[in-house]
């Protein structure tokens, strides 16, 4: 039987083992095989695993750039106050010198500051933004109030995402990384089901060939999409370099 290789993405092997069990589901009451059903029982459970993995990975990813989405927040914020203290209006530049104190006692650093750092400062920020004589300051200041609202947005967009990390922090520390999980799930198919099926085929081959063969295709079809797709890849980057080698040569002989 053809085993699954090493290189498909997450994403092609988690499907993959999605049709293979849905292949066996559809001959499982036929075969009555107890061991049969354990062993694509563990190996659904396996799968499933893979794909909670990397959706927590996708969510530190999705949590890293609303992290960047409020620093740039925190950034206009600053800039808004700069430029209300250059207007030639009196009025509007003392309030652009008033709002910079508030954010000065913060600083820009607070957007190098730990998730949970800088989320303690933003929101002390807001509750001296709201603060009667600071609320006055921000409405003088053409931009103030939108770009207070445009950095609570953000906080607030963080805070969603970083509230679904955290509730799950416990149990996420002791668990394995989506790429280790995905290798023991190729690992358990290729050197346990694979052996096991072979050996059902060699002992009852007319019961057990259909399933083998059906099998035995759609790991082939994937292993085979995928090895291409990576082909194509990689040749542009070959045709890039051939490409500049003509160059290089004509370059020399100058």
């Amino acid at each position: 039987m053809t085993k699954v290789i090493t290189n498909l993405t997450i994403g092609e092997q988690c499907a993959l083992f999605k049709t293979l069990g849905e292949f066996y589901q559809r001959r499982a009451a036929a075969l009555e095989n107890a061991t049969l059903n354990a062993h694509f029982a563990s190996m659904t459970e396996k799968n499933e695993g893979v794909i909670l993995a990397s959706n927590k990975q996708d969510n530190s990813a999705k949590l890293d750039k609303a992290d960047a989405e409020r620093d740039e927040a925190v950034r206009k914020f600053f800039t808004i106050a700069e430029g209300a203290t250059a207007q030639v209006d009196a009025e509007e530049a003392a309030a652009g010198e008033a709002l910079l104190k508030v954010l000065n006692g913060y600083g820009r650093k607070i957007t190098s500051l730990s998730f949970s750092e800088e989320t303690t400062k933003i929101e002390s920020l807001f509750k001296d933004l709201d603060k009667e004589e600071n609320a006055a300051v921000l409405a003088k200041i053409h931009g103030g109030v939108a770009a207070k609202e445009r950095l609570r947005k953000a906080q607030d967009a963080f805070l969603a995402l970083y509230a679904d990390k955290s509730s799950a922090a416990t149990a996420a520390s002791a668990e394995k990384s989506a790429s280790a999980l995905k290798k023991e799930l190729r690992d358990y198919y290729n050197q346990t089901l694979v052996p096991y099926l072979q050996a059902m085929g060699v002992l009852e081959g007319e019961k057990y060939n259909p399933l083998i063969k059906e099998l035995d295709a759609e790991v082939a079809k994937v292993n085979a999409a995928s090895r291409l797709a990576q082909q194509q890849q990689k040749q542009p980057q070959a045709d890039s370099k051939q490409a500049q080698q003509p160059q290089a040569v004509s370059q020399q002989a100058n």
